[in-house]
């Protein structure tokens, strides 16, 4: 099921409402959007809109990206997400705070950079005992949110089944707070034309074809005769690129300008893509969406301010489960 304007009411009442009481600093704020204002003096963010009453019709839920237009006036960058009641928005603080008094605009998150995240898996998975018991995954595809994937390497090749299944791209190619520009093929937001999943050419480019080939990687004999193979390896990849190049010092660790990091905007439209793809391929059978992406410390569920948590519901009602690399920063006490 796609989270769509028409079904949103509820779920975002839920995530507004929660949101609200957890925030300590403001009503309706992420925190970290004034620690960027801070910082940069702008702030990219996604607000999240008001759900109407059942018995009324707002213009604003329905098409965010003119509302809050109108409100900024040339203050700022506005784009609507999908069809969602959701819109990234760069603005500064007079625009935050204009925001914040219109009713209509129900919760306000940042936008903000992650990095990829990776860590050992097969050996604690026990895949082994899996694998002799003939579960290798045939019939289903997983979908890598990721740096894109190397599909042409040898442990994507010569399998029982051809590996690819779908790719797209969606990467962000503007932007006022921060000096980005697309890692898509065609330099704009979105591509999902052939080529649109293959891996980026930065460092760290290469952390999606790693993910996909632990999750689907075909079974090969390495030159010093090590037998490997993915957790699934007869299952498919649809690979789906997520990050933005960075040309910024102040998102980049010292000495790696420029960098990926990947907006949380650009990872929603990749899970709303993924419901379209479910809708216009029938029998296309997903088995899970990973992303080994991740950045914050949280000592708490952070469900009511995320904007992925509800597309990640719909997911997940379809029988879709999305694992998030949650843990890989090594917290005793807290996840990522």
């Amino acid at each position: 099921m796609k989270i769509s304007a028409q079904s949103f009411p509820v779920v975002v009442a839920s995530v507004f409402l929660a949101a609200s009481s957890a925030v300590g600093q403001r009503p309706g704020i992420d925190g970290t959007v004034e620690r960027v204002l801070s910082e940069r003096g702008s702030v990219r963010v996604v607000v999240m809109m008001t759900p109407p009453r059942p018995d009324e019709s707002s213009f604003a839920y329905r098409e965010p990206d003119r509302f809050l237009g109108d409100v900024l006036g040339d203050r700022g960058l506005v784009e609507q997400i999908a069809d969602l009641p959701l819109a990234v928005v760069e603005t500064d603080g007079t625009g935050i705070a204009d925001l914040l008094d219109r009713p209509e605009v129900g919760y306000v998150a940042a936008d903000e950079p992650m990095p990829p995240l990776l860590h050992t898996s097969l050996g604690a998975l026990r895949v082994d005992e899996v694998h002799r018991d003939g579960v290798l995954g045939s019939g289903h595809a997983v979908v890598v949110l990721d740096t894109g994937v190397d599909y042409r390497h040898p442990f994507f090749q010569n399998g029982a089944e051809p590996k690819l299944r779908g790719e797209a791209c969606f990467s962000t190619s503007e932007s006022d707070v921060y000096a980005v520009s697309s890692l898509c093929a065609n330099g704009l937001n979105v591509d999902l034309t052939p080529g649109a999943g293959l891996n980026c050419d930065l460092p760290s480019c290469d952390h999606g074809t790693h993910v996909a080939g632990i999750a689907v990687g075909n079974r090969v004999l390495t030159p010093d005769g090590n037998d490997i193979s993915g957790v699934a390896p007869d299952a498919g990849l649809i690979s789906i690129q997520v990050f933005t190049e960075f040309d910024d010092a102040g998102v980049c660790s010292e000495g790696t300008v420029p960098c990926i990091k990947s907006f949380p905007s650009d990872q929603l439209r990749a899970l709303v893509y993924v419901d379209d793809l479910l809708s216009s391929s029938p029998g296309l059978d997903v088995a899970s969406v990973n992303m080994s992406i991740g950045a914050g410390r949280f000592v708490a569920a952070c469900d009511s301010s995320s904007i992925l948590t509800e597309q990640i519901g719909a997911l997940r009602d379809s029988g879709i489960p999305t694992v998030i690399g949650s843990g890989n920063d090594g917290y005793f006490n807290a996840v990522s």
